[in-house]
């Protein structure tokens, strides 16, 4: 990306091509905060009224609004049944406690997280049975221990900031 002495960037320089006929991108950054707090604040005005012919230049504004946590509980169950998994409900409540202090951070990766979860608790999974000879019929069931394992993991990511890394298209 190219700017200019003041540090302004060429707006075509921003612009990702992406092959399709009247589609073009303008992301957030390598490692944005959430697009649905660029869209909602004042730094996506702030950019659209720098130049008058900006605007001009953009067709449409796609929000991604972050998920609640109840969407999150049900993507996570849903991923989990996807991959021929069951997952037990004995842990919603700490998944929820969890996810209700992570779609306020300005990391939060949305729906990304949940399948990062849901990887996280089966490789547990995959960890409790990796010894055994016989796989018993509970084997495809992530457990509350595999869940608090998983949310163990990933608070001690949240802590080092390098959980998840966001592309936000805006």
């Amino acid at each position: 990306i190219h700017s200019d002495s003041f540090g302004i960037l060429y707006f075509h320089d921003i612009i990702q091509h992406v092959g399709q006929d009247n589609l073009d991108i303008l992301t957030s950054g390598p490692v944005a905060p959430n697009p649905s707090e660029i869209l909602m604040s004042n730094r996506m005005q702030e950019f659209l009224d720098a130049n008058p012919g900006i605007r001009s230049r953009i067709s449409y504004i796609v929000n991604f609004p972050s998920y609640s946590v109840e969407e999150m509980i049900t993507i996570i169950h849903h991923i989990a049944k996807e991959r021929g998994l069951k997952m037990t409900h004995a842990a919603d409540e700490e998944i929820k406690n969890y996810y209700a202090t992570r779609i306020n951070d300005r990391t939060f990766g949305n729906g990304r997280e949940a399948r990062v979860f849901v990887e996280n608790a089966e490789r547990f999974l995959a960890q409790r049975f990796a010894n055994a000879t016989v796989l018993p019929k509970n084997a495809s069931t992530i457990s509350k221990r595999e869940i608090m394992k998983t949310l163990d993991y990933l608070r001690s990511k949240d802590k080092t900031n390098c959980a998840y890394r966001r592309y936000g298209i805006i």
